[in-house]
């Protein structure tokens, strides 16, 4: 159960206008350049965020005294701060260090959004999220359409099946709960979505919704190569199928050379024996989404495309075996 100040967080409140109230929840490591921008756009939101918890997982830089100013001029913002390990790690670090975040909200809300410190919006962005939850009352998690800078403009990065962005989404409290504690490995992100999916919730990604990712692929791994082998320990922790992920990996590879990474990762966690998702419900939903008569429906979602999940009514998966 997702508990905060009070004992738990079990009541639904609205704002003026009768949409779900929400929280925000950052965790944040070496974030004192990107904070500041963060804060301008929830700020900025004709729907502001009842509170923004920003939990400082082990910081090395100003980031602590970006959080202080923040705090000081908002009084919505508010921080914990936690060890963090001696060197950025993705997986169970985070996923922790969000649980830590959950915990620790003051105020009940229907809708809580877990977003990276990295990323911006424009100002209609949760009055569309919360619209959303509003008008869907199974809707677990949504988010919008990543956007990154290259090649001289920002692009859409396209996810598959019912999966949602990791970088800015929101999650309904019911579902959250359905789905903690999340996975304490590097594919907690994909998890949580599929249990959300085995418990009928339905989730999906705004098309025409966007937010910018303003750190490149690569940037924090150290190269995108590395960037793409810690996606590869990701899917094998998943406990994504190998045929999927070397055809993953062929595609992905048409475009950017460095996807190949993915093999390298998925074998190098195969032969390191790394901790890897053992719920059979997860891996059975997976497999199922992988599954070669899906294949051309993953393709056509990875460029874009429509697919079987398209169409203005769509709103992803109810069940396991949609």
């Amino acid at each position: 159960m997702l508990c905060g100040a009070s004992g738990g967080v079990n009541s639904t409140r609205r704002n003026a206008v009768g949409l779900p109230t929400y929280a925000v929840v950052t965790a944040a490591r070496d974030e004192q350049a990107n904070l500041p921008r963060l804060a301008e756009s929830l700020a900025n939101q004709t729907q502001r965020p009842v509170e923004w918890l920003i939990v400082d997982n082990g910081s090395t830089d100003g980031t602590a005294a970006a959080i202080a100013t923040l705090c000081s001029s908002y009084g919505w913002i508010s921080t914990i701060r936690t060890v963090g390990e001696s060197v950025p790690v993705r997986g169970a670090t985070i996923a922790k260090a969000l649980e830590m975040g959950f915990s620790s909200i003051r105020t009940a809300t229907e809708v809580v959004v877990v977003c990276d410190a990295d990323v911006s919006f424009g100002p209609s962005h949760f009055s569309r999220l919360m619209t959303e939850f509003q008008h869907d009352r199974r809707l677990g998690i949504v988010s919008g359409t990543r956007l990154e800078f290259e090649r001289g403009r920002w692009r859409p990065r396209h996810v598959t099946g019912s999966s949602v962005q990791a970088q800015c989404r929101a999650y309904r409290i019911d579902c959250l709960n359905d789905v903690l504690p999340y996975e304490r490995t590097a594919g907690w992100d994909g998890v949580d979505v599929a249990k959300a999916n085995i418990k009928g919730w339905r989730t999906f990604v705004l098309p025409d919704l966007v937010f910018l990712h303003h750190r490149p692929l690569g940037r924090r791994d150290g190269s995108r190569w590395r960037a793409w082998s810690n996606e590869g320990k990701a899917a094998y922790s998943m406990g994504y199928r190998p045929t999927y992920v070397a055809i993953r990996a062929a595609f992905r590879a048409i475009d950017d050379p460095a996807a190949l990474g993915l093999l390298k990762g998925y074998v190098s966690a195969v032969l390191c024996r790394d901790a890897r998702c053992r719920d059979p419900d997860v891996l059975s939903y997976l497999h199922q989404q992988q599954s070669f008569r899906r294949l051309a429906s993953r393709l056509a979602e990875a460029r874009g495309r429509p697919s079987e999940r398209d169409g203005p009514n769509w709103h992803g998966s109810t069940s396991p075996a949609d």
